[in-house]
C-alpha cells in the first residue's frame, strides 16, 4: 500500500508540472502560428562519426547488493544480470530480435578484470562471463554494429589499494594499486579480441567508468595522495595502444555532466583521447521551471535545461571537430521523473520525450552518437531503464522466452530514432521558424541524411501541450521521392496493438506541405518505408 502511495504521489507531481506548463502555454500561445521547417538538402552541417544505439550490460555475475525497502541496491548499478541463460536460444532469438528491429549502429559492452584475470597472470578467456562477451560481441560483427569496450570495474584483491582491505565494495571500486599491471592486462585482453579473435567491430575502448565522480576508482579510492587522478594511466594506455598496433579509439572522459565545470576540453590530458564521450542523466526541458531534483541520500542536485546543456556540450564538438574526433553520449537517460529502486520515472513517456528531443537538439550542434542506458536491465536494481523486459521483478528471475517483450515507451521512442537514422548520418541545415510560447522554443526539427543513397529522415519534435501545424520546406526538390509519416504520441503508444508502420504524406514536388504536431508528440517524415515487421536501418 505504501509503494503505490508514493508510485501515485510521483505520477500527481509529474502530471502537476505538465499541467503547470500546459497552463502558461495556453495564456502565451504567440509563435504558435504559421511555423515553417525550412529544410537545406544541399547543405551538410556535420556529419555523425557514429549512430544511435544503447548500452547491452552483458555481464552477468553478482556484485555487491544490499536489500532496501523495496528491492535492492546494487553496487554496480545495473551493469549485469537481466541476461538469458547462454544455451536458452529461444530467447537470445527474441533478445536480438528486438535489436534488429531497433536498427542500433553502435553498442556499448563491458568486461571487468575479475572475468579475464581473477588472479594476477593467471589469464582466462573460456568462461561463462567471457561467452556472454563474446555473444555480444558476434552479434555485433555480424551486423555492422560499432562497439565502445568499457572497462567498468576492477573487481579483484589483487588489485586494488590495500586501505581496501577485505572490504568487497572497497575492492569493487578501488583504483589499481600497479598501473603497469593494471594497463598491460588491458592490452593483452584487447589483443586476444581483435587481433585472436578478429572482432574489427571494437572501435572505441574506454579506461574506466566515471573516473572524476566522488564516489568512483580515483577519487573515491580511499588512498587520494597516490591515486587522485586517472591521468597517468590515459598516458600509459595511449602509448601502449600505439606501441601494440591496436586499431581501437581511446575514449574519455566518460563522466558525468555534473562535472562539467571541472572538466573541460581544453585539459591538456585529454590530447590522449582520439574520441570524447560524455554520461547524460541531468536535464530538463527548457521549459521546465524546476531545477533542483533530490538524490537517494536526500541530497538536491542542479539539473540543467536542454539549452544550457547544448552550451556545454558546444565546447567540445568544437574540440572533437577541430581534432576530427568523436564525441559521444555514452550513457544517457532521465533521472528528472524519478530513479532507484524499482521505479518506473527513467522509462515515462516525458522522459523519453526529454530524450528524443536532447539527441536532436544534440545532432544539430554536431555531436556523433548517442547510446541509451540500457538494453537489458533487471529494473529493480536503480529503475526500469531496459529497453527491453527479461526480468521478472516479482518473482526477482528470468522471464521465460516467451515473455520477453519491449518495455514499450522507451523501446519504441528509442527505436524512433536507432530504426531510422543510419551510421555516420549527415545532418542537414533545418531551421525552424516560429513554434514559440512565451520565450520558449517548443518546436524543434532535425534531418539525417543517408550518406551513401541520400535518404532522409526527417524529426519534427513538439514539447508542449498545445496542437501545432508548421509548413514543411525544402530549398531544393526531393526529386519526386516519396516521403512516409511516422508519428508517435502519448495516447498512440497507449494503445495495445500500437505499431510503427508507415503511411503515405505525399509526393513531393518542393512545394509546401503541412504537418499536424499533436501536443507533445514526435513526427517522423522518411523516405525510407519500414513496415514494424522489417529490421531497423544500419548501414544504408
Amino acid at each position: 500500500m505504501k509503494d503505490n502511495l508514493v508510485r501515485c504521489l510521483i505520477a500527481v507531481v509529474n502530471t502537476l508540472f505538465l499541467f503547470i506548463g500546459s497552463s502558461c502555454d495556453r495564456k502565451t500561445e504567440n509563435g504558435t502560428k504559421d511555423i515553417r521547417v525550412i529544410i537545406e538538402t544541399d547543405s551538410i552541417t556535420s556529419q555523425m562519426r557514429a549512430g544511435v544505439g544503447v548500452n547491452f550490460a552483458n555481464l552477468q555475475d553478482s556484485f555487491p547488493v544490499v536489500q532496501l525497502e523495496r528491492q535492492y541496491r546494487s553496487y554496480a548499478g545495473s551493469t549485469w544480470g537481466a541476461n538469458p541463460a547462454l544455451d536458452d536460444s529461444a530467447s537470445w532469438k527474441k533478445v536480438f530480435g528486438y535489436a534488429d528491429w531497433l536498427g542500433i549502429d553502435l553498442a556499448r559492452v563491458f568486461v571487468t578484470r575479475n572475468i579475464f584475470e581473477p588472479q594476477k597472470g593467471k589469464l582466462d578467456f573460456d568462461n561463462v562471463e567471457m561467452r556472454y562477451l563474446y555473444k555480444y560481441l558476434d552479434y555485433c560483427q555480424k551486423n555492422d554494429i560499432d562497439v565502445f569496450l568499457q572497462n567498468f570495474f576492477n573487481n579483484v584483491a589483487w588489485l586494488a589499494v590495500p586501505s581496501a582491505g577485505n572490504d568487497p565494495i572497497k575492492i569493487l571500486r578501488s583504483a589499481p594499486n600497479d598501473l603497469e599491471a593494471y594497463t598491460e592486462g588491458l592490452v593483452t585482453l584487447l589483443n586476444h579480441l581483435i587481433k585472436e579473435k578478429k572482432y574489427t567491430c571494437i572501435k572505441y575502448f574506454c579506461l574506466t567508468n566515471e573516473p572524476y565522480e566522488n564516489w568512483s576508482w580515483y577519487i573515491g579510492s580511499f588512498n587520494p595522495d597516490r591515486f587522485a587522478s586517472p591521468e597517468p594511466a590515459y598516458k600509459m594506455m595511449h602509448e601502449k595502444l600505439i606501441k601494440n598496433k591496436l586499431p581501437v579509439m581511446l575514449s574519455g572522459p566518460d563522466v558525468s555532466i555534473f562535472l562539467s565545470s571541472k572538466i573541460n576540453p581544453s585539459m591538456p590530458v585529454f590530447d590522449y583521447f582520439k574520441s570524447f564521450d560524455i554520461h547524460s542523466y541531468v536535464t530538463r526541458f527548457d521549459w521546465w521551471a524546476d531545477s533542483t531534483m533530490t538524490f537517494e541520500d536526500g541530497s538536491k542536485g542542479e539539473v540543467n535545461k536542454i539549452e544550457d546543456t547544448e552550451k556545454q556540450y558546444s565546447s567540445w564538438v568544437q574540440r572533437a571537430k577541430k581534432e576530427n574526433k568523436p564525441f559521444i553520449v555514452s550513457e544517457m537517460g532521465s533521472f528528472m521523473y524519478g530513479f532507484g529502486e524499482d521505479t518506473n520515472g527513467m522509462s515515462t513517456y516525458p522522459a523519453l520525450l526529454k530524450d528524443v528531443e536532447s539527441v536532436l537538439r544534440y545532432s544539430n550542434i554536431g555531436m556523433d552518437g548517442f547510446m541509451r542506458w540500457s538494453y537489458l536491465n533487471r529494473g529493480n536494481l536503480d529503475g526500469q531503464w531496459q529497453l527491453v523486459n527479461t526480468w521478472d521483478m516479482k518473482k526477482n528471475a528470468l522471464l521465460p522466452a516467451d515473455g520477453i517483450a519491449p518495455h514499450k515507451v522507451p523501446f519504441y521512442m528509442w527505436g524512433m530514432l536507432s530504426r531510422f537514422i543510419p551510421k555516420h548520418a549527415n545532418i542537414l541545415k533545418s531551421t525552424v521558424e516560429g513554434g514559440k510560447i512565451g520565450q520558449h522554443q517548443r518546436v524543434f526539427a532535425t534531418t539525417y541524411q543517408s550518406p551513401a543513397n541520400k535518404n532522409l529522415s526527417i524529426f519534427i519534435i513538439n514539447d508542449s501541450e498545445i496542437e501545432m501545424e508548421v509548413s514543411l520546406e525544402f530549398k531544393k526538390k526531393l526529386n519526386n521521392k516519396t516521403l512516409y509519416k511516422y508519428s508517435l504520441n502519448r495516447d498512440l503508444i497507449d494503445q495495445p496493438d500500437f505499431n510503427l508502420n508507415p503511411s503515405d504524406l505525399m509526393d513531393f514536388d518542393g512545394s509546401n506541405s503541412k504537418v499536424k504536431l499533436l501536443p507533445q508528440s514526435l513526427v517522423l517524415l522518411s523516405t525510407y518505408k519500414l513496415n514494424s515487421d522489417q529490421k531497423g536501418i544500419i548501414v544504408d
